[in-house]
């Protein structure tokens, strides 16, 4: 959806992403009880959970001022959360009062939230040939601190001296930090004659603009692929 008035053009739109969400992670099984040290590994248990689709909404806004010359935008990306409902995988510990264990239930739902993106930037063609950019985004991943995997009445069955043993929900630290960058760029039209062209008996074919941009953008970087 979008709107011009004069130089001022106003747009939003709403997405909707779609994916496949699948992780793995260790848990413990040591209840402090029969088993005294957290680290022992044949107390871990191992969790899979796959989910599709994982879906969430979102929308984009965005604002352009076009003076000809100068250009300048501002566009905003909303927050939003994938969720998907998928199965659970439990692989049980090693350790002997296991042996006779039991996985029941299998069911489990994802959250991931995503961040907040505000972009602001200008574009200005000095030169009819030459045009130039630059923006600031700002990303506010700070919102995702972890994945959350709320687990549906999954128990392990038949723990020998302990019993059933309920799987909890999950969360997958992520502890994420807003994030900022400053970008810039700049668009080159270069011109010429669409092939090769000889200039005479003690002429030469005239140089290609392509070619020469190519080389000079390669010679930007040194043999080890740094920039000059």
């Amino acid at each position: 959806l979008a709107y011009k008035l004069g130089p001022l053009a106003i747009g939003f739109d709403v997405q909707v992403p779609l994916g496949y969400f699948r992780a793995k992670t260790a848990l413990t099984a040591c209840d402090a009880v029969i088993c005294s040290f957290p680290e022992q590994k044949d107390f871990d248990a191992y969790a899979s959970v796959a989910t599709i689709p994982t879906y969430g909404i979102s929308g984009v806004g965005g604002v352009i001022l076009n003076l000809d010359a100068v250009r300048f935008g501002f566009s905003a990306m909303l927050p939003y959360t994938l969720r998907g409902s998928g199965k659970l995988k439990v692989k049980l510990p090693t350790n002997v009062v296991f042996d006779d264990a039991e996985i029941a239930g299998n069911e489990a739902d994802v959250s991931v939230k995503f961040p907040l993106i505000l972009r602001a930037g200008g574009e200005m063609r000095p030169l009819p040939y030459l045009r130039m950019s630059g923006a600031f985004v700002w990303e506010q991943w700070s919102t995702q601190k972890s994945i959350d995997i709320d687990v549906k009445q999954t128990t392990i069955r038949n723990v020998t001296g302990l019993g059933d043993y309920d799987v909890g929900d999950i969360k997958l630290q992520r502890q994420m930090k807003d994030t900022w960058s400053l970008r810039g760029g700049f668009e080159l039209t270069v011109y010429g004659p669409t092939r090769a062209l000889h200039g005479g008996h003690y002429g030469s074919w005239a140089p290609s603009p392509a070619v020469m941009i190519a080389t000079l953008i390669a010679s930007m970087r040194d043999d080890e692929g740094r920039i000059k």
